[in-house]
């Protein structure tokens, strides 16, 4: 009789040079809770003001390194939660194995999970609408007032923001899988990071990124060769322990159709350090080079 059973699935693994790959993360014990309802996070990259002066030289003016008196010490984190539905039909399972699954599943889906909620911010900006600390928000400092970029001098500009912004501190850039694919010239992996190959900035090719442009949730369809790019400072991100939201057999089968759903989910939170946050519309064509005007600033606009 000719085998009719079901072979073991492939371990799959996650994205490379995603988000987790250049990420500060802290996983937090399962009974560790009290970050799950809100935080603040304390920043030294630029809430001070910095300047050159000469020594002995009563009365002389100061040269102004950068100035940041305006810039909070403190910005607010709302975590939100990863979830991952598991369904499978009642014969042939084993409640361990189920179980063993669904917490992988969520393991794995976590990178792309927390990557599409920097870049969306579906969770953030309803928890925190003012502080735009997600990547597609209009609180954005814009490159470029009107127009595309060819790619080569968007990632360019990007950088130069980056270290004209606070102290010039080493940045993230954030780029979609297309956009990574064409940025061979300009990258470079060191193990299992991507840096910028002349500045050393850390490069995330994420597959949570959409490209959509600020206030936008998703990226447009009607013209793909147009994507948006953005900079930020140094990411962190906090993790808590998986749990099964279904941890009884009885909870989980549903005996009018013989399956069982396994419901497992995380606390999860996402931010970036520093007052750097810049994006750059890019075309992806050859002949995108058109530029409107472009601008720096030391900050968010």
């Amino acid at each position: 009789m000719p085998f009719t059973g079901v072979m073991p699935a492939i371990k799959p693994e996650i994205a490379s040079f995603g988000l987790l790959s250049v990420a500060d993360v802290t996983e937090h014990p399962e009974r560790d809770s009290h970050w799950v309802n809100g935080f603040d996070f304390e920043t030294e990259a630029c809430n001070f003001n910095a300047s050159i002066m000469k020594i002995c030289a009563p009365g002389e003016p100061d040269l102004e390194l950068f100035d940041s008196s305006d810039t909070p010490s403190y910005y607010p984190v709302k975590p939100f939660a990863i979830k991952v539905e598991d369904v499978c039909l009642t014969p042939g399972w084993d409640v361990h194995d189920r179980k063993a699954m669904v917490l992988r599943k969520l393991k794995l889906v976590t990178q792309k999970a927390l990557e599409m909620e920097l870049w969306s911010g579906f969770a953030t900006s309803v928890s925190n609408p003012d502080e735009g600390r997600w990547l597609a928000s209009d609180t954005v400092t814009k490159i470029a007032s009107s127009g595309t970029m060819s790619l080569n001098l968007a990632f360019a500009l990007l950088e130069k923001a980056l270290g004209d912004s606070g102290v010039g501190g080493q940045g993230v850039i954030h780029v979609p899988r297309d956009v990574a694919t064409l940025l061979d010239t300009h990258v470079q992996p060191e193990g299992d990071v991507l840096k910028s190959k002349n500045n050393g900035n850390l490069v995330v090719s994420g597959v949570g990124y959409s490209g959509s442009a600020p206030g936008e949730l998703d990226r447009s369809d009607t013209d793909p060769t147009k994507v948006w790019i953005y900079a930020t400072g140094p990411i962190v991100v906090h993790l808590g322990a998986p749990e099964l939201l279904t941890p009884a057999m009885d909870a989980a089968i549903n005996l009018r159709n013989n399956e069982v759903t396994w419901v497992a989910a995380r606390p999860a939170g996402v931010y970036w350090d520093g007052c750097s946050h810049f994006g750059v519309e890019v075309d992806l064509t050859t002949g995108g080079t058109s530029v409107g005007n472009a601008s720096f600033g030391s900050g968010p606009n």
